[in-house]
């Protein structure tokens, strides 16, 4: 059994086949600046997020830190 690994950045947001393309049992999520705001968008919860933060939203960057997410 293979690992999953979505990493999600910046840009433009990912559309909802994004995830019909992803494995059952979920992934694990990485996201980099406002790729936090585009996992929260698909409602995926994100294990760690990197970057200077930059272009990320007050509320996603709230939010994760209220979910304990490691930043």
């Amino acid at each position: 059994m293979s690992t999953v690994v979505l990493l999600l950045a910046g840009g433009s947001e990912p559309g909802p086949e994004l995830l019909s393309a992803l494995p059952a049992g979920g992934v694990r999520c990485i996201v980099a600046d406002s790729g936090l705001d585009h996992a929260r968008a698909l409602g995926l919860r994100p294990e760690l997020v990197v970057g200077d933060l930059d272009s990320v939203s007050p509320a996603a960057l709230a939010w994760a830190e209220a979910e304990g997410i490691a930043i």
